[in-house]
This record gives structure tokens, C-alpha cells and sequence, in this order.
């Protein structure tokens, strides 16, 4: 979807996670988040995969989308260039959150790979008061042996 510059993707892979979710036990989610860009990572892409999915999700499923629960506080070198180890200090305190005291949050990612950027999403939403953080997303990618 983000490298093949096809945004249509997203309805069909949220029809996708909102089966997926209807079949797990979690708790009433309160809002839906995504994974932000920082505002001068925009200046050069059409569109936010993962944004475009959790706007979809909210959709099917009537959570509401917090389009700015999260912020991206600083640019940060590209992950999928790094190593795992690299991609933590990569994004060690990037992001910020609002006041989301007592919510529950479904946290959207485009492709988890570490999980470095849910971390630390979740980190930064647990200090803003989150009472849970839960994460999907559309895809599941592996390091190479060599660590990227």
C-alpha cells in the first residue's frame, strides 16, 4: 500500500482488521489512534497508510479516531534502513500524546516489524493516561540475519 502508492488499499485491509478484531477479546476501546508522521515527513508523501487505515476502522467498526491523539515531536532517520537496536534509539521519545485519561486505544500501524514505533506510541499514550494501549496492523515484517 505505501510503496505501490495504492491509498485504496486501506478499506479493504481495515475490512480485514475489523474481522479480525470482532473475533478478540479486548476492552471497549474508547478511540482509535495512528502512528503519526512528523509534519515535514508530509511535505513529501501523498498519504499516511496509517492513517488512512484507522480512519477506515473507525468507520466499520464506530470507534471514534483521534487524528491528533499522537504527535511526532522530532524527524527521525527512515526505520527500515536500521537495525533493531538502531530503530529503538531511533525513535526514543518522539512522540507526545493528548489527554486521553482513563481510554482505552487501539493504536494502527502500517507493517510492525520490531515494534519499536508501537512502543514507544504506547509509552507516550500511558503517559498522557491512557488506561491500555492496544496495537494492530496490516503487516508483519522480519529482520533480515544481519538485523535489517
Amino acid at each position: 500500500m505505501k510503496y505501490s502508492n495504492r491509498p485504496s488499499y486501506a478499506a479493504g485491509f481495515a475490512a480485514l482488521l475489523s474481522e479480525l478484531f470482532a473475533e478478540r477479546e479486548h476492552p471497549p476501546f474508547t478511540r482509535i489512534a495512528h502512528v503519526p508522521f512528523h509534519w515535514t515527513d508530509k511535505l513529501g508523501r501523498d498519504y499516511n497508510a496509517s492513517l488512512l487505515v484507522a480512519k477506515q476502522l473507525a468507520q466499520r467498526t464506530g470507534i471514534p479516531h483521534g487524528k491528533r491523539v499522537l504527535r511526532k515531536t522530532r524527524r527521525t532517520a527512515k526505520q527500515h534502513d536500521l537495525t533493531a537496536a538502531e530503530r529503538r534509539n531511533n525513535l526514543s521519545d518522539c512522540f507526545a500524546a493528548s489527554n486521553v485519561k482513563g481510554e482505552h486505544i487501539l493504536l494502527v500501524d502500517d507493517v510492525l516489524t520490531t515494534g519499536s514505533t508501537v512502543n514507544e506510541c504506547a509509552r507516550a499514550l500511558k503517559q498522557a493516561g491512557a488506561a491500555s494501549v492496544w496495537s494492530i496492523s496490516v503487516a508483519v515484517s522480519y529482520l533480515a540475519k544481519d538485523g535489517k
